[in-house]
């Protein structure tokens, strides 16, 4: 996708454009809503980034990304142990992704403990 590129680039104002773009075609289109996110956690706007990601959710709840990127956000914002259902979550619909169980480990959370939804 041209627009994770650009954010790869780390030209989040072009990324944010074309997304918004993206949203004013689609406006309920939950991967870009969830990509938005990603856009803003990037910028360290978490506040912003858990709009979308919880928008994103609303249409797609069991999406790994938006999932994990709200993890992030509520772990960056200090709220960590908001953070493990979603975490867990991410790595209950996606098993073989690793990132979601290595930020567990990191809080000290073991995978076969009982998992907890976010809803």
């Amino acid at each position: 996708c041209r627009t994770r590129y650009v954010a790869y680039l780390r030209r989040f104002e072009k990324a944010k454009a074309h997304l918004f773009l993206s949203l004013r075609l689609r406006p309920h289109h939950s991967p870009t809503l969830g990509q938005l996110g990603s856009v803003f956690r990037s910028t360290g706007d978490c506040e912003q980034a858990i709009r979308y990601y919880d928008s994103a959710l609303s249409r797609e709840p069991d999406a790994p990304e938006p999932l994990f990127g709200k993890g992030k956000c509520l772990q960056k914002l200090g709220r960590s142990k908001d953070s493990v259902a979603y975490f867990e979550k991410a790595a209950r619909v996606q098993p073989d992704w690793e990132t979601p169980r290595t930020e567990l480990a990191k809080l000290g959370i073991r995978r076969e403990e009982k998992p907890t939804d976010p809803d």
